[in-house]
């Protein structure tokens, strides 16, 4: 089973499953092509450079292509597949419907100076751009440039940063400066070969006691979809508001009724804007996973699902930085319970989203007698700012059981975007090598990840 998603000259964005040579009925893969001279056994050469692939399904499914897109295809239930060149010729698309599959040919004028193998890989590397530093320090265009020179694949556009580089578009307005900047930023990653997997976070939304402070952040939503729509990103991920209780109401009633109002929004947008909830271990009342997936289902759209980062889900069931243990007092029991419990109960097809850090297990406990305690706010939050680590960094004190957390989303199926959303000190230090070192030290974790989870791929070590 292999997908091509090929960054020069041609970039397809696909979740669609190609299957060489035989049917199946799988769907919701990802997959890269890396600069080399072969190409697929089961593709050749075509009189226009580019190859020809065969792809079947197990069913017949109907086709619509797309309006205000380059060349493309939907395939409903499935995903889309969408070819879009700088070169001068448009993809060729040939399509068969038979009554067993549904079969289509394609030619896409590859340079052949750009042709690569495919790798067998149904996961792909992210990172946030906050987590390559902090935006009043270090300037967009640098940490993209890092995360492009250590193979990283997907950027999670932290709003801060899109704030940041608006400030270089003067406008009449600050939304016009901000629809300006957002343009400059897509520029940006497209031409470094980047995908920006979301927009986030939107945060304290959900819940307000003041109604009209809603409405309020409802208009600010209206400007994220635009602002989503330019960036050339489907998701918006919204945190759980850690706000204080007299600000936000525990009503669940509410909170349900605030999220499936955005979800309308982003469903109604072309295409449309998904939503990923996550609970944050310090959220005032939504800090398990298990209540953000129960507000998940009963918003009960399509577009609002789950995003499940191992750093907050461990970070409430298993760590406690305040005590002299670094953990909970049933932390192994606990957390195993919950993840079988994820396992038991997570729909994956509702997981828009995966995030995988690690934390630092405090020499000091997150208390009074720790130099970065904050008598204003929970000691999670204060732990979760400056201590997360990428994964397999326990070299550095990371002690969290994340892989358990991640293998049981893997084991249900998940495929897709794996993102490191990382908080650190490192990120507020000036130094000019920030960024590197932590698109470098990104690039060795998912390296380790890879060969954690008995996988490799050779041409991202080369990056290294």
């Amino acid at each position: 089973m292999d997908v091509v998603q090929s960054h020069c000259p041609i970039h397809v964005i696909a979740m669609l499953p190609f299957f060489w040579g035989k049917d199946a009925n799988v769907a919701g893969t990802r997959y890269d092509v890396y600069e080399s001279e072969s190409i697929l056994d089961e593709g050749h050469r075509s009189p226009q450079q580019g190859w020809t692939a065969k792809i079947g399904f197990s069913r017949r499914t109907p086709v619509k292509f797309l309006s205000g897109l380059e060349p493309g295809l939907l395939f409903p239930q499935i995903g889309i597949f969408n070819a879009s060149s700088e070169c001068t010729r448009s993809p060729q698309i040939h399509l068969h419907l038979s009554e067993s599959y549904f079969e289509t040919h394609f030619i896409l004028p590859l340079d052949p100076n750009t042709l690569s193998s495919a790798i067998k890989m149904r996961h792909t590397a992210a990172i946030s751009s906050m987590s390559l530093g902090r935006a009043w320090l270090h300037d967009l265009p640098h940490k993209l440039d890092q995360a492009k020179r250590y193979g990283l694949k997907g950027i999670e556009l932290f709003y801060e940063d899109l704030e940041y580089v608006a400030k270089d578009f003067p406008g009449e307005t600050k939304d016009s400066s901000l629809i300006a900047a957002s343009r400059h930023v897509r520029t940006l990653c497209d031409q470094r070969g980047l995908e920006i997997i979301c927009l986030q976070p939107f945060m304290h939304y959900e819940g307000l006691r003041d109604r009209a402070h809603h409405q309020q952040r409802v208009a600010e939503m209206k400007l994220w979809l635009k602002l989503a729509n330019i960036l050339g990103t489907q998701l918006i991920l919204i945190p759980s508001s850690f706000l204080p209780e007299d600000e936000i109401t525990d009503d669940l009633d509410v909170i349900v009724a605030d999220l499936r109002e955005v979800a309308e929004l982003g469903l109604a947008e072309s295409p449309p804007i998904r939503f990923a909830y996550e609970a944050l271990c310090w959220g005032t009342y939504i800090n398990t996973w298990e209540q953000s997936w129960d507000i998940v289902t009963k918003v009960e759209m399509p577009n609002f699902g789950i995003c499940i980062d191992t750093f907050n889900i461990a970070g409430r069931v298993y760590a406690d930085p305040a005590s002299t243990s670094g953990t909970t007092q049933n932390a192994d029991v606990d957390s195993m319970m919950s993840t079988q419990r994820l396992r038991n109960t997570l729909d994956v097809r509702k997981v828009f989203l995966v995030q995988l850090v690690d934390a630092a297990r405090l020499k000091t406990p997150m208390g009074p007698g720790h130099e970065e305690y904050n008598p204003s706010q929970k000691a999670r939050m204060s732990w979760s700012r400056g201590h997360r680590l990428f994964y397999g960094e326990q070299q550095l004190g990371g002690y969290l059981p994340v892989l358990d957390i991640l293998k049981a989303v893997l084991d249900l199926g998940y495929e897709g975007w794996i993102s490191a959303e990382l908080f650190n000190n490192l990120m507020s230090n000036p130094a000019p090598e920030v960024p590197q070192t932590l698109a470098k030290r990104a690039a060795i974790s998912w390296q380790k990840l890879l060969k954690d989870l008995g996988a490799r791929s050779p041409q991202a070590e080369t990056r290294l």
